[in-house]
């Protein structure tokens, strides 16, 4: 997961301890949201908690990990910065 993420170019705070990873995404994190809920990925944009560019992403299998990848992929135009 934080392969994948940096790999789009996210900042991910760590170490992870939790299902979840934190990743600044440098952008306007409903932009990201939007766009990866367009290709079938959900993840949570925290803009609601003062984090304006960051997301909440849940660990998920290798195959759901994979999709994300290829969501995170389609939509990079939005999510780079």
């Amino acid at each position: 997961m934080v392969e994948i993420l940096t790999g789009a170019g996210f900042d991910v705070a760590g170490p992870a301890v939790a299902n979840f990873v934190y990743a600044d995404t440098g952008t306007d994190a409903r932009a990201v949201f939007d766009a990866l809920l367009h290709e079938g990925v959900i993840v949570r944009p925290l803009n609601a908690f003062g984090s304006e560019t960051a997301i909440r992403v849940t660990v998920g299998t290798a195959e759901e990990n994979d999709f994300l990848a290829a969501g995170l992929a389609r939509v990079s135009a939005v999510t780079t910065n």
